[in-house]
């Protein structure tokens, strides 16, 4: 058995809002729209991020510091990794300058060793920002099951 599809209505006109707009000292601008009858209070933090103008203000710094700020947890974690590139920068940098000097075969087996240790410790820190990436998007934004 089908129903038949009801017919459109006639449109209407959307009731007039009163709304308020202010910049603050800060340059945050503050848009406030009374709707009566809807006791609700709603909250958007807009970041122009992807924006067609070359020179535009925003940066991907803004936007990580709005995210990490609204997730402690998550900005602990994510400041523990950032901390850990500088080590293992110099790793890398040590590595590459053992490899640099004349190497005599003496020098491979410590220098082999080395390359392994640093290679076991990107594959970890890789993981850990794996690891926190999934938990982020699993646990914080709601994309779980």
């Amino acid at each position: 058995m089908t129903l038949p599809v009801p017919a459109l209505t006639a449109p209407h006109k959307p009731a007039k809002l009163r709304s308020a707009e202010t910049v603050l000292d800060n340059g945050l601008t503050v848009v406030a729209v009374r709707k009566p009858g809807v006791p609700l209070v709603e909250v958007r933090l807009r970041v122009p991020f992807l924006s067609g103008k070359p020179a535009h203000p925003a940066q991907s710094a803004l936007l990580a510091e709005s995210i990490l700020t609204g997730a402690l947890r998550l900005a602990n974690a994510v400041r523990a990794l950032a901390d850990e590139h500088e080590f293992i920068a110099t790793d890398i940098a040590e590595a590459i300058a053992a490899t640099q000097a004349p190497v005599g075969a003496d020098d491979v087996e410590p220098i082999r060793e080395q390359a392994t240790g640093l290679l076991g410790r990107l594959v970890r820190h890789r993981q850990r920002g794996a690891d926190l990436i999934y938990e982020a998007y699993a646990t914080d934004i709601g994309g779980g099951d």
